[in-house]
């Protein structure tokens, strides 16, 4: 009888162990796929560490998929959805995470107070986000005026999330000079006060290294050759 109280206490101290190390967890986020909003309910099997995911995204237009995937390193996840691979890579966002990815993101924030429903589903238990708690879009649309060695010009740049960890964003657009003649740019943000840019066609072939400032509440990005200005 020893033996087996001993043996008992051994097993159920064992599974404690591993339930700590392998932590299931079930949460709830706000999101886009592919420029729609979602609500994305996510269960994390190992949610101390590295392993599987799984869950299912409900689109605000109704429809709703499943996907599958695993936190596969540090900051990463890959996933599966409708035959689709996704990579998203996590950035801090606020008190919460997000996890972004071109076509595909998800961020914490507040739950809605679900209603209660007389037929409950699992349709019906996806917690809803409120639109005003819903992350801002994907892209996002900036217009400048500036200089480029010493010519004037207006331009317009549509950013996106960067799909590496060690980016904030990148940008494409056109710059137009007052004669009507346009090129096109290229921007990569490396941090929130630093820019690259390129310019095409550009005889010098430069890539112009910029600094975030602010005057007067305005923000522009500005090197020795290249000036963008955002305007309201």
């Amino acid at each position: 009888m020893k033996r087996f109280l001993t043996t008992l206490v051994t097993i159920l101290c064992l599974a404690s162990v591993s339930s700590a190390v392998a932590s299931v967890a079930k949460k709830t986020y706000s999101g886009s796929y592919k420029g729609q909003p979602c609500t994305v309910k996510v269960t994390w099997y190992n949610w101390e560490g590295l392993g599987p995911i799984a869950g299912v995204l409900q689109v605000s237009s109704g429809g709703m998929l499943t996907f599958s995937g695993s936190n596969s390193e540090p900051g990463v996840i890959e996933l599966t959805v409708a035959g689709e691979s996704f990579r998203l890579v996590r950035r801090d966002a606020g008190k919460g995470a997000a996890w972004m990815g071109p076509r595909f993101s998800f961020s914490e924030a507040p739950a809605a107070t679900p209603t209660p429903s007389p037929s409950p589903s699992p349709v019906a238990e996806e917690v809803l986000i409120p639109e005003e708690q819903m992350p801002p879009p994907r892209m996002v649309d900036e217009t400048y005026t500036g200089t480029w060695r010493g010519q004037q010009f207006t331009g317009q740049i549509r950013w996106a999330p960067a799909d590496d960890p060690r980016l904030v964003r990148r940008g494409r657009g056109t710059i137009t000079t007052p004669s009507g003649e346009k090129f096109s740019v290229e921007a990569t943000q490396s941090s929130a006060d630093a820019a690259e840019f390129s310019i095409n066609p550009d005889t010098s072939g430069e890539t112009y290294k910029a600094t975030k400032t602010t005057r007067d509440g305005i923000q522009s990005w500005e090197s020795s050759s290249l000036t963008l200005t955002q305007t309201k």
